[in-house]
């Protein structure tokens, strides 16, 4: 599974956020699966509209994402990135619907 965010930072820089890893189906109740993986980040490349610019792929791992599924339309988002002064995002965000 692949999860990519695209934002631009508090500097107006561009800036890719992607996690990769597996779901795994879960026999525990009240959660149908969890998701996990490593976060990932390219930044500068293309502004929307502009010609192509390679991104600068940054081999360190930022952070871990974690999404656990309570059924097929509820999850809780757990994004645990290193603070970045460029973006100017949190080291954890918990997302829920």
């Amino acid at each position: 599974m692949s999860i990519t965010t695209f934002h631009y930072g508090i500097d107006g820089e561009a800036e890719w956020l992607t996690a990769l890893g597996l779901y795994v189906a879960s026999e525990e109740t009240g959660t149908m699966g969890i998701f996990e993986g490593p976060v990932l980040q390219a930044t500068d490349g293309q502004c929307i509209g502009c010609g192509h610019v390679e991104p600068i792929y940054n081999d360190s791992v930022k952070g871990t994402m974690t999404i656990t599924f309570s059924d097929y339309r509820h999850a809780v988002l757990e994004w645990r990135v290193k603070p970045s002064p460029s973006t100017g995002m949190p080291g954890l965000m918990l997302l829920m619907n």
